[in-house]
């Protein structure tokens, strides 16, 4: 049981390590689209917001039918949808494919996503924030690759659809691994016991006030790593007069450092509960995102990759811990609204990008981080009155 849970959690880790490489690679896509199609701010924004609402829908759904499917079957299904949209883009010669591609690759992506850390989650037991800190290394690892890998091959002649398109193999590997994973667990029912041991007699409404708060809490979370994912190398481009390669060596600092963050987080985690080191991470990456728009130093936003990089996890550990290991539907349901709504602020990146420049449209982002901090603050607060309805 032990050696089959390491290895399930050791597959879990290529798989988040290869959905991110490919989602990482979407800044420097949007850049060469939008030069090649001439494209505006607001198109960029749009296609950000529309493809991350269907996103979070997808976890929402995930989150309801992987109690009838089993998350490896789940897995299986998103990792599908996801490999098979990027492999297609070796087809592109429309932006309308583009769109419609891209949109359904991140509705595979939120498939992963909910799955891979519910069923971590699940398995790891009492040390779920070690577990899910070195299950999002995996997905560090990934990111941290993706943006130098291809600004230089798309440097030597190769083109963006072909390296998409071959970005898709490892996934399609995965699936068949996957499968016989899959086909071995039905003979043991190990992990289907351990399922049904998880369940909690905590309940919780979705109009709760506990449930709104880990919405804004992860809207606040999540808004600076996609945000930077999607804009930083546009806004470097245009207010530093940077190349495409020069712009995503700061890209490729702030990814990087998330491996390492996440090393060192798995230690801290020891020593401070999740409320001190979201709050943490909410405060210093708003001292640095200051400190890069005062001295006018794009390093100090890549820093901010070694507090950002545990936000995700933490989290997920929090409202797993909160909610019980059973609640993928509510789970997936916080995952839904916070995304969405964090989407439509990510759009409005964009929209003021257009209207005042794209320097107040991404500085408007250290806002969140603010309001983050108090929402860390906030649901300390309901600590006790948790415990009590549990």
């Amino acid at each position: 049981m032990e050696f089959k849970k390491k290895s399930t959690l050791f597959l879990l880790f290529l798989t988040y390590g290869e959905i991110c490489y490919i989602s990482s690679l979407r800044t420097n896509i949007f850049s060469i689209v939008q030069q090649e199609y001439s494209l505006d701010y607001s198109h960029i924004a749009t296609l950000v917001l529309i493809s991350g609402i269907v996103m979070q829908i997808s976890t929402y759904i995930t989150g309801i039918f992987s109690k009838r499917l089993g998350y490896n079957n789940s897995l299986i299904i998103g990792l599908f949808i996801s490999g098979a949209s990027i492999f297609s883009m070796i087809f592109v010669k429309s932006i309308a494919l583009f769109n419609f591609l891209f949109i359904l690759f991140m509705f595979g992506f939120g498939v992963c996503t909910l799955v891979l850390n519910m069923y971590a989650g699940l398995l790891a037991g009492d040390s779920r924030g070690k577990v899910l800190m070195n299950l999002h290394l995996g997905a560090a690892l990934g990111m941290s690759v993706g943006p130098t890998v291809i600004s230089q091959l798309v440097n030597i002649g190769f083109s963006w659809q072909f390296i998409m398109a071959m970005s898709s193999i490892p996934a399609f590997i995965l699936i068949i691994i996957l499968f016989i994973s899959n086909s071995y667990n039905k003979k043991n029912n190990d992990f289907n016991n351990a399922v049904e041991k998880s369940i909690s007699n905590k309940r919780f409404k979705y109009g709760s006030y506990i449930v709104w708060l880990y919405i804004l809490m992860f809207i606040c979370a999540q808004i600076w790593e996609y945000g930077v994912g999607t804009w930083f190398v546009i806004f470097a481009r245009q207010t530093k007069n940077l190349t495409e390669i020069e712009a995503a060596k700061y890209l490729t600092i702030f990814l990087g450092s998330f491996p390492i963050g996440r090393i060192i987080y798995g230690k801290l985690l020891n020593y401070i509960d999740s409320y001190k080191s979201m709050l943490i991470s909410f405060i210093g990456n708003f001292i640095l995102i200051l400190l890069s728009f005062l001295t006018k130093k794009l390093v100090f936003i890549s820093l901010t990759g070694l507090l950002t990089c545990s936000m995700f996890p933490v989290m997920m550990s929090m409202m797993q811990e909160e909610f019980g290991d059973d609640s993928s539907d509510l789970i997936g349901f916080i995952c839904m609204a916070g995304g969405i709504l964090q989407y439509v602020f990510i759009w409005s990146v964009g929209e003021i990008g257009d209207l005042y420049g794209i320097k107040v449209g991404f500085g408007s982002l250290i806002i969140y981080m603010f309001i983050g901090a108090l929402s860390i603050l906030l649901i300390k607060k309901t600590k006790p009155a948790k415990i009590s309805a549990g």
